[in-house]
């Protein structure tokens, strides 16, 4: 069973790891120089500001991994919920899967965000391969409908098709082809370079080298 949510895509400026977060930064400037104002020492008091902005960052950084992390944060955060699919650009496929774990028996709900796809009559999704046609009357998305209730011997007595009526029914279904684009370099190393274990190493590496400096 497959259950769809229909979203828009923010502005970069209207994203929820974008603009709430250069007020905070700020505040975490004017507490830095607030809380080191009693100290003496210049580079005490810049020490305590990079130190606020740092946890300020790594707060942004955080929200701003998490949308790669989870589908649902990355909704939140780089998209709006909406009603209609004229104003949708992606749609959420929340698909619901039965799972045995120790004998008890549950549903497990698996989410993808893809983007919707437009053509003069249709819109559609591509979802593990598959096209799923968005029915209007229904309100969701759903595979094409292939006729097979039809005498043989109409598929005997049957001339093939036109030109003008390829090109029409190419607009509604699509070329027959199955693509398997081959990733780029850039694709592969973005999900490398987002995966959870990956910045936990770079994390970990740039506090031990502040460690390291500071201590000598």
């Amino acid at each position: 069973r497959k259950d769809f949510e229909l979203y828009a895509e923010r502005p970069f400026a209207s994203r929820l790891d974008v603009y709430p977060w250069v007020a905070v930064h700020i505040a975490a400037v004017a507490v830095g120089l607030s809380v080191g104002s009693a100290e003496k020492d210049f580079y005490g008091v810049i020490e305590l500001v990079l130190y606020c902005v740092f946890l300020s960052g790594l707060g942004n950084a955080l929200l701003f991994f998490g949308t790669f992390w989870s589908v649902q944060v990355r909704c939140t955060v780089a998209f709006r919920r909406v009603k209609s699919v004229k104003e949708a650009t992606h749609a959420k496929v929340i698909r619901r899967e039965a799972s045995h774990v120790a004998e008890h028996d549950a549903t497990l709900a698996v989410s993808t965000l893809v983007a919707l796809c437009r053509s003069e009559q249709t819109i559609w999704i591509e979802y593990r391969k598959k096209v799923l046609l968005w029915r209007e009357e229904k309100a969701c998305f759903e595979r094409r409908k292939v006729v097979l209730d039809k005498p043989v011997s109409e598929y005997f007595e049957t001339k093939g098709l036109s030109s003008s009526q390829v090109k029409e029914l190419t607009k509604v279904h699509g070329t027959n082809n199955y693509d398997i684009p081959l990733p780029e370099f850039s694709e592969l190393f973005k999900e490398h370079a987002v995966s959870p274990f990956f910045v936990f190493q770079h994390t970990a590496c740039a506090v031990h080298l502040r460690a390291s400096l500071a201590f000598g």
